[in-house]
C-alpha cells in the first residue's frame, strides 16, 4: 500500500469520529483509491485520518460487515475481493427476497403506501441525476425499505439489510460499468409503472430483467477489472 495518499481533516462536530472513518474509507473503497486486495495499513491510515487506532478498528469492523473489508489471519485488513460465483449467488439472494417484498407489497398496499414509495422513487430519481453512485446506491436502499415497509413482513426487513451490507462491493462493482446508472434508473422505472397498475406479473417480470442485468453488469466489471 503507498503512503502518498494525501492527508483527511476530519470534522469533530457532525458525526462520532468511527462513523466518519467508516464513511471516508467506504468511499474510498467504492471510488477506487483503494483497490479490491489493497492492504489497509492501520499506521498509515491513522495518520491519513488523524484517527486513533482503536477508532480506526471499529470502523474497520463496521466495513467488514459490509463484506468490504476482510481480515486475514496474520495478514491484517484488506479491501475485499469478490469473484463470478460470489456475485451471482449474492444477485440470487436478493432477487428472490425482493420479488417477494412485491409480491407482499401488492397484496398489502394502500393509497398512501404507495404515495410513501412514490416519493422515495422521486428522492432515487434525484440522486441519480446527480451522477453520485454513493448517493444514489443510499437512495435505493432507501426506495426498498419503503417497499419492504408496506410488504409487512419483518424478517424480510432484517435479512435485507445484512444482505446490502454484504453486496456494496458488488453493487458498486455494477454502477461502475459503463452507463449502468441510467440504465438501471429506467429499469426499475418499468418496475414502478407495473406497480402503480398492480400488475404482479409484470412486476416481477421488469424486476428478474433488472436484476439480470445488474448482475451482468457486475460481472462484466469484475472482468475488465482483472489483470
Amino acid at each position: 500500500m503507498t503512503t502518498g495518499k494525501p492527508p483527511i481533516e476530519l470534522t469533530r462536530t457532525v458525526a462520532p469520529i468511527r462513523t466518519q472513518v467508516a464513511d471516508l474509507l467506504r468511499k474510498m473503497i467504492m471510488d477506487g483509491t483503494f483497490a479490491p486486495g489493497e492492504r489497509l495499513v492501520e499506521r498509515v491510515l491513522c495518520d491519513m485520518m488523524g484517527a486513533s487506532r482503536s477508532t480506526l478498528r471499529e470502523a474497520l469492523r463496521k466495513l467488514e460487515t459490509e463484506g468490504l473489508v476482510t481480515v486475514k489471519p496474520g495478514q491484517g485488513p484488506a479491501v475485499a475481493e469478490v469473484d463470478e460465483k460470489g456475485i451471482r449467488d449474492l444477485y440470487a439472494v436478493r432477487e428472490a427476497l425482493e420479488q417477494l417484498a412485491i409480491t407482499l407489497f401488492l397484496k398489502n398496499v394502500t393509497e398512501d403506501g404507495l404515495a410513501d414509495l412514490e416519493r422515495a422513487f422521486e428522492v432515487l430519481k434525484a440522486a441519480h441525476a446527480t451522477g453520485d453512485v454513493s448517493l444514489a446506491m443510499r437512495e435505493k436502499q432507501a426506495f426498498y425499505r419503503a417497499l419492504f415497509a408496506i410488504a409487512g413482513n419483518d424478517v424480510i426487513s432484517d435479512v435485507a439489510d445484512k444482505l446490502y451490507a454484504r453486496t456494496t462491493s458488488v453493487r458498486l462493482l455494477s454502477y461502475s460499468h459503463a452507463g449502468r446508472l441510467g440504465e438501471g434508473l429506467r429499469e426499475l422505472e418499468l418496475v414502478m409503472t407495473a406497480i402503480r397498475r398492480g400488475d404482479g406479473p409484470a412486476a416481477m417480470e421488469a424486476y428478474a430483467a433488472h436484476m439480470a442485468k445488474a448482475m451482468e453488469a457486475a460481472v462484466q466489471s469484475l472482468k475488465t477489472k482483472q489483470p
